[in-house]
């Protein structure tokens, strides 16, 4: 009987960190990147879809101060798309359940971006 209430305070403990936004999942872990002139590349394609309202911030250390990052979402009716440029810092974005897709691009017109991005999820 204990393991079974030992149990069910682990659950209540996991809730009460969601409930609070307590929880973070890294989506991408300091990725390292080096870009062509106006490109741009998709970082975290969705492929599992986040659980829980929340919110992402993704932090950028950049070679360019034309770097940008993109979030777009639908869920709930809601479309969300959003752009912010950021050379050496963090953006936050808040997200529903749902599919999200996270794109790092430049709008640099003649030299390589290189720097590392890392993208993680609070709920």
């Amino acid at each position: 009987m204990q393991a079974e209430i030992d149990d069910l305070e682990a659950q209540i403990q996991s809730l009460y960190n969601v409930l609070y936004l307590n929880a973070t999942a890294i989506l991408v872990n300091t990725q390292t990147f080096d870009h062509e002139p106006s490109t741009n590349v998709t970082i975290w394609d969705g492929s599992v879809p986040l659980q829980y309202a929340g919110y992402v911030t993704v932090q950028i250390e950049s070679s360019s101060n034309q770097t940008h990052v993109e979030l777009a979402y639908a869920s709930h009716g809601i479309v969300y798309d959003s752009v912010v440029t950021i050379e050496n810092g963090t953006a936050s974005f808040p997200v529903l359940p749902g599919s999200v897709i996270i794109t790092l691009g430049n709008t640099e017109p003649n030299n390589r971006v290189t720097g590392t991005v890392t993208a993680l999820y609070y709920y």
